[in-house]
């Protein structure tokens, strides 16, 4: 595979895809730990069970990354 051509269409793609946004800096672990703050909020109130808690809480998240790394096959 010719590398040069795959990053070329990849970043052509990146710039005429709507769906995909460059951000300075991730948020994802800020949301991630207001959603955790609320969860135990409310389930120490009694308004969600434990289940429910364990499962909108997460922890280690993080936001897509773009990489690159084409498929090599051996010939």
């Amino acid at each position: 595979m010719d590398t040069q051509n795959y990053v070329t269409k990849l970043n052509n793609e990146m710039r005429t895809n709507t769906t995909n946004t460059q951000v300075a800096t991730d948020t994802t672990t800020t949301v991630q730990n207001k959603v955790n703050k609320i969860a135990t909020n409310l389930c120490s109130r009694g308004t969600i069970s434990v289940n429910v808690k364990g499962y909108v809480t997460t922890t280690g998240g993080t936001s897509d990354k773009l990489q690159e790394s084409p498929k090599l096959c051996k010939t």
